[in-house]
C-alpha cells in the first residue's frame, strides 16, 4: 500500500530528488573518497606537516643556527674567506713575510778609531798577507781565524758591541783567549768575541745589534797585540773571513 502511494505521488518523488537524505549521501561520499588511491597518502602528508609545524613552534630558533666551529672554521676571517675575490686570495698567498734582515756591523762603535792589527788567514791570499795573519805562540805559528781590532796605541780599551742580534750561547773564560762570548744568529751564523774585560752578558741572554757585551782587554794567545778584541764569524760551524759579511754591509 505504501509503495503504491509513493509511486502514485509525483510530488514526493520530486522532493526526494531535490533534497536527498543527508545521512545516506555523506556516508556514500566518504566511502567513495576512501576508495581513492590518493586518499591515505594525502592524509599522511597533512599529518606530517602538522607535526613539523608543532615541532618548529615549540623549538628554540637558536637551535637551528649553524656554529662556525662545526664547519671547521677557527676564526671569523676563515668563515668569510669565500667572500674574497680570487685576485685578493692569490695576492695574500704569494706575498712573502716582511722580515728585515740585519747587515753585520763591526764589533766596535763607528766613532771609535780602531785599526785591524791581525787579519784572517785565507789560502787564496798572498804569502805576504798571510804572513801578517799568523799568530805565534810557544814558538809555533798558527793561522788566524778572525780579525783583531785595537786602538792605535794598543793600550786604551773600548766597548765591544754585538755585530748582529742573537742569543748568547757561551760566556766563559779561557787561559789562552781570556774572556770570550759567542752569540748565535739566524742562517747558521755565530759571532765570537775574545780577549774581553768586564763581560756584560750571560749565557741565554737575548742581545740586539749594537748592544755592549764587554770591553776590549788582553789575552795570552795574542799578547803582542796589547788591548784588543779578537772577532770571529762561524758559518755552519766553520770559521769564515769576517770581511765576507762586513764588506757586504758597507
Amino acid at each position: 500500500m505504501k509503495e503504491d502511494q509513493n509511486q502514485n505521488n509525483p510530488a514526493e518523488e520530486q522532493k526526494e530528488e531535490q533534497y536527498p537524505n543527508p545521512s545516506s549521501t555523506g556516508s556514500s561520499g566518504w566511502k567513495k573518497m576512501i576508495k581513492k588511491k590518493w586518499f591515505f597518502p594525502a592524509i599522511y602528508l597533512v599529518a606530517a606537516a602538522l607535526i613539523l609545524a608543532l615541532i618548529t613552534w615549540y623549538q628554540n630558533p637558536n637551535d637551528f643556527a649553524i656554529d662556525s666551529n662545526e664547519l671547521g672554521f677557527d676564526t671569523e676571517d676563515d668563515v668569510n674567506v669565500g667572500e674574497r675575490d680570487d685576485d685578493t686570495a692569490l695576492d695574500d698567498e704569494s706575498m712573502p713575510v716582511n722580515t728585515q734582515q740585519e747587515d753585520m756591523i763591526r764589533p766596535v762603535a763607528d766613532n771609535v778609531n780602531v785599526q785591524v792589527v791581525l787579519s784572517y788567514f785565507e789560502d787564496v791570499s798572498s804569502a805576504e798577507d798571510n804572513l801578517q795573519a799568523m799568530v805565534e805562540y810557544d814558538n809555533t805559528f798558527y793561522p788566524s781565524r778572525g780579525v783583531s781590532f785595537a786602538m792605535e796605541d794598543q793600550v786604551e780599551s773600548f766597548d765591544v758591541h754585538a755585530a748582529l742580534s742573537g742569543t748568547v750561547i757561551l760566556a766563559d773564560k779561557s787561559p789562552l783567549v781570556g774572556n770570550y762570548v759567542e752569540i748565535e744568529h739566524e742562517d747558521g751564523l755565530v759571532t765570537v768575541y775574545q780577549s774581553l774585560e768586564h763581560v756584560q752578558v750571560s749565557e741565554g741572554d737575548r742581545v740586539q745589534q749594537g748592544d755592549v757585551i764587554g770591553q776590549a782587554g788582553r789575552n795570552e794567545l795574542h799578547k803582542e797585540l796589547g788591548v784588543h778584541v779578537h772577532f770571529e764569524v762561524h758559518e755552519n760551524g766553520e770559521p769564515v773571513n769576517p770581511n765576507k759579511y762586513l764588506r757586504a754591509a758597507e
